[in-house]
């Protein structure tokens, strides 16, 4: 998280500074030579003002979604590991203490989960739109995600990133219950 605030605090201060820098250097008064806009000052206060509200916007409605999706459970609450591993072009989970299935996974509604996502060959994507997350399956690289389904339901899982010929056919379930 830190490093995606610092990132996002380097940008907007990189944006003020060349702001301040062209509102001196084409302010009333300098020797610049530029075309006569009429209203100038009222248009750089409106445009100013108004991309100041949209990133303050932003900023605003994401925040509280990105701390949302870090937040790791207590320590103490109990979770069931499933090990997911991406391969041209499927899925194979293996939920801690059941066998390996290809293609689905029937997991229990109201129970935490830590899926541990990877790849046996090329960069996947391993992406719900329904549940709402999207995680990368790296070869050789394990990713976490946390994962409480509330709703009973079939979900569908698709890979997001292009992997290959069949990479459209690339999908799995997640039947919940």
């Amino acid at each position: 998280m830190g490093t995606v605030l610092s990132i996002m605090f380097l940008v907007a201060l990189f944006v003020t500074i060349v702001m301040i820098y062209f509102l001196y250097k084409y302010r009333e008064g300098s020797a610049e030579e530029r075309p006569k806009i009429k209203n100038e000052k009222k248009f750089e206060i409106a445009w100013t003002l108004l991309a100041s509200l949209i990133v303050s916007g932003i900023f605003i409605v994401s925040v509280p979604a990105f701390l949302d999706a870090t937040d790791s459970p207590a320590p103490d609450q109990e979770y069931t590991i499933v090990n997911i591993v991406g391969y041209q072009f499927g899925w194979d989970f293996t939920v801690e203490g059941q066998n390996t299935t290809t293609g689905y996974v029937n997991l229990q509604i109201s129970t935490l989960y830590l899926l541990n996502i990877t790849s046996n060959d090329v960069i996947h994507s391993f992406f719900s739109y329904d549940l709402g997350f999207k995680v990368d399956a790296v070869p050789g690289q394990s990713n976490y995600f946390w994962l409480e389904i509330l709703e009973p339901g079939t979900y569908l899982i698709q890979c997001a990133e292009f992997c290959g010929k069949y990479h459209y056919a690339m999908s799995a379930y997640i039947y919940a219950s």
